[in-house]
């Protein structure tokens, strides 16, 4: 996908599965590669702001696809009343949000776990996944990976082959300093539902994986 080719900004990523691990990688075109400052310790929600990767990813075969669960603001906006089955989708905590980074200040390949729509039960850098990240020989992106625990992900049981599971990226971009966000590019959503619907708004825009 590219969001911006005259200013080398595009992405490129796999996902792979096993038994233990999902398995997250990309290459990243950026002008100002692996200058995220955002640390870890004090706004590990806001890992996004200096460059990254977000993926999100429904972790119940059950569930089907589309998903089913939208954030309080998704009601707000557009003066909606919800009732407790509404609520109950939303704090569903098979809905996982990721947020990759690497800190440069640290060297820290950085994860970030929120849970449900309403982004409960946040985690940063918790043990049991692996990460690496490597900046390009001519200085113009980054290639990342990362192996990350079902059993971090919260998941139901691991996916079978054949199976599917709603998931979307989100690709971020931030100026020089590795603080100031300037764009990001959104991939894998469902054509039915409209562009100006977020995806952190509404899990029923996210995409489909099927594991093979």
């Amino acid at each position: 996908a590219v969001r911006n080719e005259s200013a080398g900004e595009y992405v490129e990523g796999r996902m792979r599965w096993d038994a233990e691990f999902l398995y997250i990688g990309a290459h990243v075109g950026d002008p100002a590669p692996l200058r995220n400052v955002v640390d870890p310790a004090t706004d590990p929600e806001l890992g996004w702001r200096g460059g990254g990767l977000q993926v999100r990813i429904a972790t119940d075969p059950a569930m089907g696809w589309p998903v089913d669960g939208n954030s309080a603001a998704y009601y707000t906006m557009r003066r909606l009343a919800t009732d407790e089955a509404q609520v109950a989708r939303a704090t569903n905590p098979h809905l996982v949000h990721l947020t990759m980074w690497h800190h440069a200040p640290t060297a820290e390949a950085c994860l970030h776990l929120a849970f449900g729509m309403d982004l409960h039960g946040g985690r940063i850098n918790p043990a049991g996944y692996r990460a690496a990240y490597r900046k390009d020989l001519d200085g113009r992106g980054y290639t990342l990976e990362y192996a990350i625990p079902w059993s971090l992900l919260n998941a139901s049981r691991v996916p079978q082959s054949g199976e599917a599971l709603a998931v979307t990226w989100t690709t971020h971009w931030s100026d020089a300093s590795g603080r100031l966000w300037r764009g990001q590019w959104v991939e894998l959503r469902n054509a039915a539902e409209p562009l100006r619907i977020h995806t952190w708004e509404r899990a029923a825009t996210w995409g489909k994986a099927v594991f093979q």
